[in-house]
Protein backbone atom coordinates (compact mmCIF):
# COMPACT_ATOMS: atom_id res chain seq x y z
CA UNK A 1 0.00 0.00 0.00
CA UNK A 2 3.01 2.64 0.37
CA UNK A 3 4.50 2.07 -2.72
CA UNK A 4 0.23 2.69 -4.43
CA UNK A 5 -0.35 5.31 -2.33
CA UNK A 6 2.90 6.80 -2.57
CA UNK A 7 2.56 6.59 -6.66
CA UNK A 8 -1.36 8.23 -7.08
CA UNK A 9 0.66 10.75 -4.75
CA UNK A 10 3.00 11.63 -7.36
CA UNK A 11 0.23 11.27 -10.42
CA UNK A 12 -2.23 13.69 -8.92
CA UNK A 13 -0.59 15.98 -6.33
CA UNK A 14 -3.58 17.79 -5.60
CA UNK A 15 -5.21 14.89 -3.98
CA UNK A 16 -5.04 14.16 0.33
CA UNK A 17 -4.78 10.98 1.94
CA UNK A 18 -8.80 10.53 2.44
CA UNK A 19 -9.28 10.24 -1.23
CA UNK A 20 -6.35 8.41 -2.04
CA UNK A 21 -7.79 5.85 0.90
CA UNK A 22 -10.98 5.95 -0.92
CA UNK A 23 -9.93 4.75 -4.64
CA UNK A 24 -7.27 2.22 -2.63
CA UNK A 25 -10.53 0.60 -0.87
CA UNK A 26 -12.43 0.91 -3.96
CA UNK A 27 -9.52 -1.08 -6.27
CA UNK A 28 -8.74 -3.07 -3.53
CA UNK A 29 -11.59 -3.98 -1.04
CA UNK A 30 -9.90 -7.07 0.73
CA UNK A 31 -6.68 -5.26 1.77
CA UNK A 32 -5.74 -3.85 4.91
CA UNK A 33 -5.45 0.37 4.47
CA UNK A 34 -3.23 2.33 6.50
CA UNK A 35 -4.69 5.34 8.31
CA UNK A 36 -5.16 8.72 6.41
CA UNK A 37 -2.91 10.09 8.92
CA UNK A 38 -0.19 7.30 8.30
CA UNK A 39 -0.38 8.25 4.53
CA UNK A 40 0.25 11.65 5.10
CA UNK A 41 3.46 11.15 6.87
CA UNK A 42 4.29 8.87 4.33
CA UNK A 43 3.78 11.71 1.42
CA UNK A 44 5.73 13.68 3.83
CA UNK A 45 8.86 11.55 4.44
CA UNK A 46 8.39 11.42 0.17
CA UNK A 47 8.52 15.21 -0.20
CA UNK A 48 5.07 14.78 -1.96
CA UNK A 49 3.30 17.33 0.23
CA UNK A 50 3.40 21.00 -0.61
CA UNK A 51 3.81 23.33 2.84
CA UNK A 52 0.57 25.11 3.34
CA UNK A 53 1.07 28.95 2.43
CA UNK A 54 0.90 31.52 4.89
CA UNK A 55 -1.17 33.98 4.08
CA UNK A 56 -0.68 38.13 5.63
CA UNK A 57 -3.50 39.00 7.43
CA UNK A 58 -5.37 41.91 5.85
CA UNK A 59 -4.94 45.17 7.96
CA UNK A 60 -8.03 46.15 9.68
CA UNK A 61 -8.89 49.59 9.96
CA UNK A 62 -9.26 51.38 13.39
CA UNK A 63 -12.79 52.46 13.64
CA UNK A 64 -13.08 55.77 16.03
CA UNK A 65 -16.61 55.79 16.49
CA UNK A 66 -19.65 53.76 17.14
CA UNK A 67 -21.20 53.73 13.58
CA UNK A 68 -18.44 54.64 11.44
CA UNK A 69 -18.80 51.42 9.79
CA UNK A 70 -21.08 48.78 9.85
CA UNK A 71 -20.85 44.96 9.23
CA UNK A 72 -23.98 43.64 6.32
CA UNK A 73 -24.13 40.21 5.66
CA UNK A 74 -27.14 38.45 3.46
CA UNK A 75 -28.69 35.87 4.33
CA UNK A 76 -30.33 34.35 0.80
CA UNK A 77 -33.67 32.23 -0.19
CA UNK A 78 -33.94 30.53 3.17
CA UNK A 79 -36.87 28.06 3.28
CA UNK A 80 -39.00 28.36 6.35
CA UNK A 81 -40.97 26.51 8.32
CA UNK A 82 -44.28 26.83 6.09
CA UNK A 83 -42.30 26.36 2.85
CA UNK A 84 -42.37 29.97 2.19
CA UNK A 85 -39.01 31.35 1.33
CA UNK A 86 -36.84 34.90 2.50
CA UNK A 87 -33.83 36.33 2.41
CA UNK A 88 -32.88 38.63 5.55
CA UNK A 89 -29.85 40.94 6.01
CA UNK A 90 -27.66 41.25 9.40
CA UNK A 91 -26.19 44.84 10.56
CA UNK A 92 -24.02 45.18 12.78
CA UNK A 93 -21.65 47.98 14.25
CA UNK A 94 -18.27 46.90 13.76
CA UNK A 95 -17.07 49.53 16.77
CA UNK A 96 -19.66 48.26 19.88
CA UNK A 97 -20.29 45.07 17.82
CA UNK A 98 -24.05 46.13 18.42
CA UNK A 99 -26.94 44.34 16.42
CA UNK A 100 -28.38 47.15 15.00
CA UNK A 101 -31.45 45.30 12.24
CA UNK A 102 -32.40 42.56 10.39
CA UNK A 103 -34.57 43.26 7.92
CA UNK A 104 -36.87 40.57 6.11
CA UNK A 105 -38.08 40.11 2.58
CA UNK A 106 -39.07 38.01 -0.18
CA UNK A 107 -36.48 36.82 -2.72
CA UNK A 108 -36.21 38.73 -6.48
CA UNK A 109 -38.49 37.27 -8.62
CA UNK A 110 -35.82 36.82 -11.88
Amino acid sequence: MYRRSTWLKRKHPNWGAPYIATILSERYPKATLPSNRTMQKWFRKKGLTKPRTIRKESPVEKVAQVHDCWQIDAKENLVLQDETKACYLSIVDVKSGGFLDAPVFPPRKD
